[in-house]
């Protein structure tokens, strides 16, 4: 069954009700004891005085009725977007109800390219603020940290951010800013502050994720580590399950940061098992996967590392993040060089050719073989230079010759 966000849920009948006189459901916050029957009743009440209002209430509850539906499995939530796209009157009241519908395709179901098609549809029209923003978003997903895309959601960022009288635009364009630039955290600190008593209560977690990075870039790693137990709280509370998700992962990486593997181990499991029972995005599985990759490798479990790094890059893939594909790539290579250094098993190396992965096969030889005829050529076919440059036992060394065969030209 779908989860039910019921935080989110109240804070969209809490702005219907701004609109008309409608009594809030009474929702329980412990998610095992809601129901779709606290919301039955209250819609159909909004159904009926939405039939008296003017076209501009009708058109700003019919957005958030679609939003609800969004929520609820057995409701309809496409055909309430159609229907508030429909009400539109103007380029900037169908702008806005395209756009509510490609957060919808992003954050409820996760269908990129569909949200993509509906975005390009939505900026032949009319570009917004909003727009910028939902493209920041949108790029914030694709980049996963390429350089080219954080300058790109940095120019878009400040070009909203100075938009004060939406809140939540105001708020959401700082936190993407500060996600990635962080060379002013004084600053930083002061405006994440203003927009978290700005910004609505079901996405304040955000900024209090934010707040909690910059004490991170600033080696404040036990600030952090509170900063990211509160959101922890609060996610787990109000069934935020992004932010359950991303909380987890970040206290797996301080405990890391801090060389406390165990812990950070468990940490990254949780973020991994919370995220595939919940909104499974790829790209919190393709870091997680990375980062125990490193744990593995730091306490040299390399046969482990490897493969948590092999799972990382196949995510990567599937996303079609190529960034974060060389990435892994790297990780692999580097992992490979460091086991044939240390132990006697025989890996071949990873490459990057089109896009596609050449997984090592135990049963090739060609690139081990050709490593080892480099390093000795590099060190002039002395054995003991060779051995000694890799930092592996020269016994070793001759027993990978044997292997494959090997003989030097003076022998």
């Amino acid at each position: 069954m779908k989860n039910i966000n019921v935080l989110e849920l109240r804070f969209f009948f809490t702005e219907i009700s701004k609109f008309i006189n409608t009594k809030i459901p009474e929702i329980d916050f412990k998610r095992v004891e809601f129901t779709e029957k606290n919301c039955a009743k209250v819609l159909e009440e909004i159904y009926e005085k939405l039939q008296t209002q003017s076209h501009e209430v009708k058109f700003q509850v019919t957005i958030l009725l679609a939003r609800i539906y969004e929520e609820l499995p057995s409701y309809d939530g496409e055909k309430k977007h159609f229907e508030s796209i429909k009400l539109a009157k103007n380029n900037l009241e169908k702008v806005k109800a395209l756009n509510t519908y490609v957060r919808t395709l992003m954050f409820s179901r996760y269908d990129f390219v569909k949200a993509k098609e509906v975005f390009d549809e939505s900026t032949k029209i009319l570009v917004t603020n909003e727009s910028k923003l939902i493209q920041i978003e949108f790029l914030g997903r694709k980049g996963v940290g390429l350089k080219e895309i954080d300058d790109e959601i940095k120019k878009l960022a400040l070009e909203v951010r100075n938009n004060e009288k939406d809140d939540e635009l105001y708020a959401e364009s700082i936190n993407a800013y500060y996600v990635i630039d962080k060379s002013n955290p004084k600053q930083a600190y002061l405006d994440l502050k203003k927009a978290y008593k700005l910004i609505p209560y079901p996405y304040k977690h955000k900024i209090l994720s934010c707040i909690a990075n910059i004490a991170l870039a600033n080696g404040q790693f036990s600030r952090a580590h509170k900063l990211y137990n509160l959101r922890l709280e609060i996610s787990l509370k109000y069934g935020m399950d992004k932010g359950v998700v991303y909380s987890y992962f970040f206290l797996g990486y301080i405990e890391t940061e801090l060389k406390n593997y165990t812990l950070g181990k468990e940490y990254y499991q949780k973020s991994l098992e919370h995220n595939l029972n919940t909104i499974n995005s790829d790209i919190i599985s393709t870091q997680v996967f990375t980062n125990l990759g490193l744990i593995y490798k730091n306490i040299e479990e390399f046969e482990e590392s490897l493969k948590y790094y092999r799972l990382g890059y196949e995510h990567s893939k599937k996303i079609g993040n190529e960034g974060f594909m060389q990435l892994s790539i790297q990780n692999m290579n580097c992992l490979i060089e460091l086991i044939n250094q240390k132990s006697q098993k025989v890996f071949d190396e990873y490459e990057f050719q089109d896009v596609e992965e050449q997984y090592f096969n135990k049963e090739s030889e060609n690139l081990n073989k050709k490593f080892i005829l480099k390093v000795l050529e590099k060190n002039q076919n002395n054995i003991l230079k060779a051995a000694k440059s890799l930092e592996m036992p020269v016994e070793n060394f001759v027993r990978k010759m044997k292997y494959f065969r090997i003989e030097l030209p003076n022998q």
